[in-house]
């Protein structure tokens, strides 16, 4: 990740990286369709990003990338999970701010058949107000269409903040995130407002020899169904930490540990969720 206005960018940037981890579910969820399981298991999930950035002349700056996920359970094929997600970006910067668009969609399937498409398109605003001070918005249109869920399926706007404070660079800094977005549903009964705020704390340090990067992230999301008899409200709190350990120039081993605990008013819709991870990779 390069913030504008912090330094000068190659005119083309690389990035490349692929994993694959072990994981292990307390509880399996698919929270897009407000499904919990309500028992564990164990996948693995292979990941692949590749992406490129960089600065035309005058100012001018682009970026894009491609990632895929594939999460295959042990016991739960059913839920099996196969991601693929393009996303592009293209701005100018006024010294003082950079104005740009971006735009991304992604597509998921269950088991092998189509189940989600997610697709957003946004103008972006970002400053560096302060030299240890980084703000970037965004305001667009985000769309969700299920195959098999019409109903379910929204579109609506959809406003994000990200304000990074850097307190050794990007070696070690924080991140504050807000979001908000109302989506009007095929069925009026899923109407939903969604408002998200997170924070997460990022360190880059060496510990017996090898460069770390450790984080640690705290969110809450409410989710509001004015529509639904009776109308329902949820709450959705989120831990997570990672450690990554970096050998050699590329090949990395990373743990995370997470919770997830929903709570709404409707006693059927609550669920926890424990989360591990052990995952090896190689990035460029």
């Amino acid at each position: 990740m390069v913030l504008q206005g912090t330094v000068a960018a190659a005119p083309i940037e690389p990035e490349f990286e692929v994993s694959a981890a072990w994981v292990r579910e307390s509880n399996i969820v698919l929270e897009d369709v407000d499904f919990a399981t309500n028992f564990g298991d164990q996948a693995l999930n292979t990941e692949l990003s590749a992406g490129v950035s960089g600065d035309f002349s005058s100012g001018w700056s682009y970026s894009g990338n491609y990632s895929f996920s594939n999460t295959n359970y042990q016991d739960t094929e059913l839920l099996d999970m196969r991601t693929h997600m393009l996303m592009a970006s293209g701005g100018y910067d006024f010294d003082l701010l950079s104005v740009g668009a971006e735009a991304f969609i992604a597509k998921a399937s269950l088991d092998g058949s189509d189940y989600l498409t997610i697709s957003q398109q946004a103008i972006t605003l970002s400053s560096m107000v302060r030299p240890n001070l980084y703000l970037h918005g965004n305001a667009g249109i985000l769309r969700r269409d299920f195959a098999d869920l019409d109903e379910r399926s929204t579109s609506g706007p959809v406003l994000n903040l990200r304000v990074y404070y850097l307190l050794d660079g990007l070696d070690h800094h924080l991140l504050f995130y807000g979001a908000t977005r109302n989506g009007k549903a095929n069925d009026e009964q899923y109407n939903e407002q969604v408002n998200l705020l997170s924070v997460k704390w990022e360190k880059r340090l060496r510990a017996w020899g090898y460069p770390l990067r450790v984080t640690a992230k705290t969110g809450y999301e409410t989710r509001k169904y004015a529509n639904w008899l009776p109308a329902r409200d949820d709450k959705l709190w989120e831990l997570e930490s990672t450690a990554r350990a970096f050998f050699g120039k590329s090949y990395f081993a990373e743990v995370l540990l997470g919770y997830l605990q929903n709570t709404s008013n409707q006693a059927d819709y609550d669920f926890n969720q424990n989360r591990f991870e052990l995952r090896l990779g190689y990035s460029l």
